[in-house]
């Protein structure tokens, strides 16, 4: 659950002055796909909730942290409008004139590799999202399309 961490490090980056205990993020309903070779390459398919307290400051600079990073980490689905409909979603209750709770939903996924050392010692790898087509073409010429990196991400229902 990198893409949770790295998500929580920009909005933190790009709202200082928001207080630590004001934001609290949590995953849910999370799922591991994956397929019956012996690799152990998986997916992780999870929902991650952002949640703002007595937020007073300006809910665009917060929404576009969130797009920015969906569009870094998770280009496939910011590509594709059927899926890009549902990847971001929002609540706000009104607290004032000033400040609002709110909930950020946003649909996260990671490809994970699974490596065995020469100790035999397990190592897995988290993906960085794959958002340049000439670089996607080079690794499925490097590797072949079969490999676990290059399975395609299944996309959320």
């Amino acid at each position: 659950m990198i893409k949770a961490q790295l998500l929580r490090q920009r909005i933190e980056a790009r709202l200082p002055h928001l207080e630590p205990d004001k934001l609290n993020m949590f995953v849910s309903k999370g799922r591991i796909l994956s397929n019956a070779k012996a690799s152990g390459a998986y997916e992780q398919h999870y929902t991650t909730e952002i949640v703002l307290t007595d937020f007073a400051g300006e809910p665009d600079t917060l929404f576009g942290s969130v797009v920015d990073f969906m569009r870094e980490q998770m280009p496939e689905v910011m590509g594709n409008p059927d899926l890009a409909r549902d990847a971001i979603s929002f609540e706000a209750e009104a607290l004032n004139h000033q400040a609002y709770d709110l909930l950020i939903t946003v649909q996260l996924s990671e490809q994970v590799t699974r490596n065995i050392d020469e100790n035999g010692k397990e190592q897995y790898t988290h993906h960085p999202a794959i958002t340049d087509d000439d670089e996607r073409e080079a690794m499925l010429f490097l590797l072949g399309p079969n490999h676990p990196d290059m399975q395609p991400i299944i996309p959320q229902p």
